[in-house]
């Protein structure tokens, strides 16, 4: 099985299962699958937020 194919005119599927996938910002637009988010070393409150949260 190839890992990309075309459900329809507008929609890429990719199957990730070992692989990887590289994206423009902004043009993914949906998930199908569980996934978890965990925060950064320095997140996106810089170096303030980093210090926080050590303390």
């Amino acid at each position: 099985m190839t890992p990309f194919s075309l459900p329809n005119s507008r929609l890429l599927r990719v199957d990730l299962r070992g692989g990887s996938v590289m994206a423009r910002a902004g043009s993914m637009v949906a998930y199908d699958g569980q996934i978890k988010f965990d925060k950064a070393i320095l997140g996106g409150e810089g170096v303030f937020g980093a210090l926080k949260r050590r303390a």
